[in-house]
């Protein structure tokens, strides 16, 4: 897949510590990392000024939770009582691990990026990585290997194989030794995910528009 007109984040500058969490201030843009506890944690990217922190669908508020932050010259960790997210400098790539150090979800090496209005963000497929959820759909439980759009459709007479369908949720849980987390995209446009389909590198989810929020829930 050629990147030639998209963005990324590009590489760290600076960060300042909130109340809930961190903003990090890269080359091109924003990544804002919010605790609703010290086990959902929201990711929040953009290039240009802050959005208005607005949302349709989640109704929770941020509560107080107490994190650590440690710095070195490759990258930024913050530490829960329960999860550790490690931030990458070069590239604003997010690895998210538990107190053992192993990995629960991270950031393929394209990350967040920007196509113009289009979204997306690439996690590395894990070894035997299995993926639940979406709502309505067609096919196997395991969604491992598929790509699906999440687009609310009057979808008369639907084949075993049709998408999209009636409901979409864009909410999904990936499974791999013996780790388990959920990923929520918070937006509203017109969204797809891939879950390995067609490559064995990476899963994905992107919108046509909007902003890259999304909660990671472990």
């Amino acid at each position: 897949m050629s990147h030639s007109l998209s963005k990324s984040l590009g590489s760290f500058t600076s960060y300042s510590k909130t109340a809930e969490g961190l903003a990090l201030k890269s080359k091109n843009g924003q990544l804002d990392i919010t605790f609703y506890s010290d086990k959902i944690v929201r990711i929040w990217a953009f290039q240009n000024q802050q959005p208005e922190d607005f949302s349709y669908a989640v109704v929770g508020t941020p509560q107080t939770t107490a994190f650590s932050v440690a710095e070195n010259n490759q990258s930024i960790t913050l530490t829960t009582d329960y999860l550790k997210m490690v931030i990458e400098k070069s590239s604003m790539r997010i690895q998210f691990l538990d107190l053992s150090d192993s990995v629960i979800n991270e950031d393929d090496a394209h990350g967040i990026r920007w196509m113009g209005e289009h979204i997306s963000c690439y996690k590395t497929l894990q070894e035997g990585e299995r993926f639940l959820g979406l709502g309505e759909k067609t096919g196997p439980l395991d969604k491992r290997g598929r790509g699906y759009i999440n687009w609310n459709t009057d979808a008369y007479a639907y084949g075993p194989d049709s998408d999209p369908l009636y409901c979409t949720i864009p909410f999904y849980i990936g499974i791999h030794h013996q780790q388990k987390y959920g990923i929520f995209f918070d937006n509203s446009y017109r969204s797809t995910f891939n879950f390995g389909a067609s490559n064995d590198r990476f899963a994905s989810f992107a919108a046509d528009g909007g902003e890259m929020k999304y909660y990671f829930i472990f």
